[in-house]
């Protein structure tokens, strides 16, 4: 499968001039909080129909350390699979897992039509098993700080060498990642959200490949029975519409 394009979301443009809402303009299910208290958002008459998504059923019903319901996120979004937190940083979302990345594009994790979209991954990514990939794609818009805006930081060294760590609390169990490459590329040239290989060798060459073209090097290991976590978004300052910047992280 190619690299999904991730066009611009309806009502603004991707990396445009046009400014976007800062995070905190939607509420998500803390601990603690009443379901009604957060739900009070109607969805879009086009979100997707819960009972027509299959979603799994979660091991555990935790709260997590970072404050997250992961049951209350989970009824109030039947696509929910995960909350991704990067510490020290601005990013602490949720991921929806649905191959209707058209919607999730233009629609809030509530369903609210916004050209913020929602961190998302298809269904290719596995994060019961889990798949030796998981990807997850998010808009980077101007003037904003919202969804994946602030990957672009990581071009530079020292950010990375402040924020190496990514945590995923998926409704499987919580799982921690060290990034190890950071890098552009273009649609056209390969697909850094392949899943599953062949062999250990088909999953190193892959690995490797994206350790050649990173921005520089952060001596992070990764062996060919591990499991990486893949974060993707638009870069129109590498290849213009075309550009994205890739961020990638091993589990420890």
């Amino acid at each position: 499968m190619p690299i999904m394009p991730l066009p611009a979301p309806t009502g603004g443009t991707e990396n445009g001039a046009e400014p976007a809402p800062l995070p905190g303009t939607e509420s998500y299910p803390l601990a603690g909080m009443a379901t009604d208290a957060w739900t009070s958002s109607s969805p879009s008459p086009n979100a997707p129909n819960p009972q027509q998504t299959a979603s799994p059923t979660p091991d555990a019903e935790a709260v997590f350390d970072s404050g997250i319901d992961l049951k209350a996120c989970l009824a109030q979004n039947k696509d929910f699979v995960a909350w991704l937190s990067i510490p020290g940083t601005v990013i602490s979302y949720p991921v929806v897992r649905s191959d209707d990345s058209a919607y999730y594009l233009s629609h809030l994790f509530s369903g609210k039509k916004s050209k913020l979209g929602c961190l998302f991954s298809l269904k290719s990514s596995d994060y019961q098993q889990p798949s030796q990939n998981i990807a997850i794609y998010g808009h980077h818009l101007s003037h904003s700080d919202a969804m994946f805006s602030t990957l672009i930081d990581y071009k530079q060294e020292a950010y990375y060498a402040e924020h190496s760590v990514i945590t995923l609390d998926s409704i499987y169990g919580r799982r921690n990642y060290r990034i190890f490459a950071v890098l552009n590329m273009k649609v056209s040239d390969w697909d850094p959200a392949t899943a599953s290989f062949g062999s250990g060798k088909a999953f190193l060459q892959f690995v490797n490949r994206a350790k050649r073209k990173a921005l520089y090097s952060t001596d992070v290991e990764v062996k060919e029975d591990d499991h990486i976590l893949t974060l993707i978004t638009c870069d129109r300052s590498y290849g213009g519409a075309s550009g994205r910047l890739i961020v990638m992280a091993v589990q420890e």
